[in-house]
């Protein structure tokens, strides 16, 4: 650990806003460590409507966006305020009229500088864990990598949205937040002659099989079915849920298509499915139940598992 560069720079910092608390006092150190809450509320406040104008100028990683835009917001609010306090401060109090810091006042502001310096060494701690797969985007694959976990499909709050996240779990968030809505544009989606017209390309089921997501995006039958009403009205619920760019959307999607393509595939040749739809009772039950009947039975419950992948 202590060999770590960020081990370092977290001690720099701790001691150095440390030896200024007690150099400067419990006053002026209590007043920068409000001003380190401040800025950090500000930089979070700001962070998101700066982010909706950096990505249309700037095709980076969500995270570099994050780190360099919210690190600049944050750096230029917390020197400007830190600026501005020693220039009020310094007009108080006359240059002839300095008081003398007591040994109890600079070991109040030695504590509160220490506090203040733990607080950056901790964010500084936490970005450096932070490492997105950055070339997981050069590898289809990866996007569907955690496609067979439950977790994929909650509703995510993680600030880091990598490229090796599940692709499916943005879809089923916006679908989350307007349901009815969400629900009738897949259906709507489907029903689309480009859909028919997509899934009876032998290029684009080669593309499917292969799970080659990139090469998808490419296909002219994909294109056709991107610029259809429904798919279009789905990426503006998946905006309101992240922002995101029209090319990030277009990966998105061609990576749900090929997830939902190889669950049916899944579920058409799995055994158990057909051993459980060539049972009549079940089949009635699928049709007359109640939700909540339907979910404690065991047999709908192994459906799901092979749907997400779960049971092979």
């Amino acid at each position: 650990m202590t060999y770590s560069p960020v081990f370092w720079v977290a001690v720099a910092l701790v001691l150095g806003m440390g030896a200024r608390g007690f150099l400067q006092g419990f006053s002026r150190s209590l007043f920068r460590l409000q001003l380190l809450v401040l800025a950090l509320v500000v930089s979070g406040t700001l962070l998101s409507p700066v982010l909706s104008l950096t990505k249309q100028w700037f095709d980076w990683p969500l995270y570099f966006h994050q780190l360099v835009f919210g690190g600049l917001m944050f750096a230029l609010a917390y020197s400007g305020a830190c600026a501005l306090m020693t220039r009020y401060l310094d007009r108080q109090t006359p240059e002839d009229d300095i008081p003398v810091l007591g040994w109890g006042s600079r070991v109040m502001g030695l504590l509160v500088g220490l506090l203040g310096g733990a607080v950056m060494a901790a964010l500084v701690a936490f970005l450096a864990g932070v490492k997105p797969d950055f070339d997981g985007a050069k590898r289809p694959s990866n996007l569907l990598n955690n496609q067979y976990s439950l977790s994929d499909y909650g509703y995510e709050t993680d600030a880091f949205d990598t490229p090796s996240e599940s692709p499916v779990s943005l879809l089923i968030n916006a679908i989350v937040l307007s349901p009815a809505q969400g629900v009738k544009l897949l259906q709507q989606t489907t029903v689309q002659p480009e859909f028919n017209a997509l899934m009876s390309s032998p290029d684009a089921r080669a593309l499917l099989d292969a799970s080659d997501i990139f090469g998808l995006t490419e296909d002219p039958t994909f294109d056709q079915l991107i610029a259809t009403a429904p798919v279009q009205d789905l990426w503006a619920l998946q905006r309101e849920l992240e922002v995101l760019t029209d090319e990030q959307l277009e990966r998105e999607t061609a990576a749900q298509l090929v997830d939902a393509y190889h669950r049916i595939e899944r579920v058409k040749t799995h055994p158990r499915v057909a051993e459980l739809l060539a049972d009549t009772p079940f089949r009635r039950l699928l049709q007359t139940a109640d939700l909540g009947t339907l979910t404690r039975d065991k047999r709908v419950l192994e459906l799901g598992d092979v749907i997400i992948g779960a049971r092979q």
